[in-house]
Parts: C-alpha cells; sequence; structure tokens
C-alpha cells in the first residue's frame, strides 16, 4: 500500500482519468463533483472509511466518471490492482475471499466497497434495465 497525503481542495481523481489503483480514505473528507460547463455540480461527500475506484481498477477501461477533490486535508492508502492479484496468491487465507470479490468486480457485481461502482459503457443501458425492474 502508497501513503499519499493531499490539501484541502486538491484534486484526487479528475473525470476522464484513467486509474488501476484502489483508494483507501483513512481520514478527511472527500467531494465528488460533476464538472459542468459553467462550474460543477456537488454530487456527495466520501468520509474516513471510504472506498473509491475499486472497479475500474480491474478494468481495461478506467475512465472515472467524477472527480474526486479533498475538502479537507486527506490522507489516502492506494493499493494497485495487480498487487490486490499477487496478495491473491501469497495469502492463501485470502486468496478466497479476494479471488470472490474479483469475481463480483469482473461481473459489474455489487459490492460492499465501492460507493461510485465503474459501470462499462456497454452495461450502462442493462444496468438502467435491471433496476426498473
Amino acid at each position: 500500500m502508497k501513503s499519499e497525503k493531499h490539501d484541502p481542495n486538491s484534486l484526487l481523481i479528475k473525470r476522464g482519468d484513467s486509474t488501476n489503483r484502489i483508494f483507501l480514505l483513512k481520514f478527511g473528507t472527500i467531494d465528488i463533483e460533476v464538472p459542468l460547463k459553467n462550474g460543477k455540480l456537488h454530487f456527495d461527500v466520501l468520509n474516513s472509511g471510504s472506498c473509491i475506484c475499486i472497479y475500474s481498477a480491474f478494468h481495461e477501461e478506467r475512465k472515472q466518471k467524477f472527480d474526486f477533490r479533498c475538502k479537507t486535508s486527506c490522507s489516502i492508502e492506494t493499493i494497485k490492482a495487480e498487487d490486490i492479484i499477487s496478495l491473491e496468491k501469497e495469502q492463501l487465507e485470502l486468496s478466497d475471499e479476494l479471488r470472490a470479490l474479483r469475481a463480483k468486480i469482473e461481473n459489474n457485481e455489487k459490492t460492499g466497497f465501492d460507493f461510485y461502482r465503474y459501470v462499462p459503457p456497454n452495461m450502462i443501458g442493462v444496468n438502467l434495465t435491471e433496476e426498473k425492474k
């Protein structure tokens, strides 16, 4: 895991960015924003303990849908998806849980980890249809 410190108002992840890392917010507050032509739309707030980018870290199409901006000073831990796959092979006691989590991610199923799931472009219509049922 890699530790990072970010100042208030710093842009952690920009809409359209590609990342192969999962972000864990140790402490601080992150604003989730949607950039608009004339400003931004405040979408939500994440607090300590939140996890973002878990889905996009495991997919080839990794572009983010939101801006993630530090509202306060933040401490972030990040881990590469490849490192999780290595852990799965090295730590037998974790391998079943990590493999099950990865299977859910690859099938674009909901998990308790990511608040803002990555949805592949070809799955957006499918998810909307399923939610209406």
